[in-house]
């Protein structure tokens, strides 16, 4: 007896049954479009967040990259500026070590020290910081007990401000309100002096010094020095690590010629000042009598504050500023060092960087 044929299984597409004898060639079953559709979205949206993470990678890389770069510029400007420290150095050490008298026509005072490099390069420039009225020459001025004559240096920074239009009214404020700041007691001085209590009820609050300030910035945290106040003492005014006052004749240009007018509490007039600047020997007085003689006798000698003015007076600098500005490809680094001569050589006693407050 034949078996019945067996009926070929049908074969699925989706929910319908097909014979398969019907799924052959371009026949056989297929997916609906819309699933293509779906599949092709899925792979797309795959690929833009493989991108994205790529290219965030990448960016991650470029600004690590970028930064590492940066650092490197910056530290090579960095060592390169401390070779210009060392040059400074070297080059006062050579002008002034063995004590010579300090003049405007020496190695130091060239206004063009360029030294170019791979890269970039550096200018240096030196300034002597005996050129100005040192304001830490006031902590030697206590707070007055009693009345009595005004002192000497006190009567010469009033001068100072004078001569450079500071208004009249503000003279004597500001010195008193100077001298709370650097003297070491808590006494205010005068009328318009202030301490502990002025400032400790500042925002935010804080105390008077009481000592040497390091550089004249500091003067922005005291009452009364306005910026434009500032602004135009800035060109006679520094401050040195010592409390004496002691101006080289040699190293002074025209327009600083009212600090030797307020020396001489204007006795000597500005224009008298400057005509001595001017007329000054090309590498400058040799000694602080050859400057003397010039003088008028009323000034030099009939003045009774004549000898301590005298001593005021040097052709000798002890203290410098070194400005270094270096540029490395795409960093700029500046860096202010202050020099002072020790035992036959000049050494750095202070750094900061960016642009000099002196």
């Amino acid at each position: 007896m034949d078996k019945p044929h067996a009926r070929p299984h049908p074969s699925y597409c989706g929910d319908a049954a097909v014979p398969a004898r019907r799924l052959k060639g371009r026949h056989a079953c297929q997916r609906p479009p819309r699933q293509h559709g779906v599949a092709l979205i899925l792979v797309l949206l795959t690929v833009a967040i493989i991108a994205m993470l790529a290219t965030e990678v990448s960016g991650l890389i470029q600004f690590d990259l970028r930064l590492a770069q940066n650092r490197f510029q910056h530290q090579q400007a960095y060592w390169y500026a401390l070779g210009g420290e060392r040059l400074a150095r070297r080059i006062l050490d050579e002008d002034l070590g063995t004590g010579a008298s300090a003049n405007l026509q020496q190695g130091w005072a060239n206004p063009n020290l360029q030294y170019p490099f791979d890269g970039g390069g550096a200018s240096l420039s030196i300034r002597d910081q005996q050129a100005c009225f040192n304001i830490n020459a006031l902590t030697s001025l206590k707070t007055p007990i009693t009345s009595g004559p005004t002192p000497l240096l006190q009567r010469q920074f009033e001068t100072l401000f004078a001569l450079v239009d500071i208004d009249p009214q503000q003279v004597q404020p500001l010195n008193e309100v100077l001298r709370d700041w650097l003297d070491s007691d808590s006494q205010p001085s005068g009328f318009d002096g202030v301490e502990d209590l002025h400032y400790s009820g500042q925002t935010p609050a804080y105390q008077p010094l009481n000592s040497t300030v390091a550089e004249r910035s500091e003067l922005g945290l005291l009452q009364g020095f306005e910026p434009a106040i500032r602004q135009q003492l800035a060109p006679f005014l520094c401050a040195l690590p010592d409390d004496k006052l002691l101006l080289n004749i040699n190293t002074l240009s025209e327009a600083q010629a009212a600090l030797l007018s307020a020396l001489f509490e204007g006795n000597l007039p500005l224009s008298d000042a400057e005509l001595l600047i001017q007329q000054r020997p090309a590498e400058g007085y040799s000694d602080v009598d050859a400057f003397w003689a010039l003088l008028p006798p009323a000034i030099s000698t009939a003045n009774p504050a004549s000898d301590d003015i005298k001593k005021q007076l040097s052709v000798q600098s002890r203290f410098f500023i070194a400005t270094t500005a270096v540029t490395f490809y795409d960093s700029r680094f500046i860096l202010n060092s202050r020099l002072r001569l020790d035992q036959g050589h000049f050494r750095a006693y202070q750094r900061y960087y960016g642009t000099s407050h002196d």
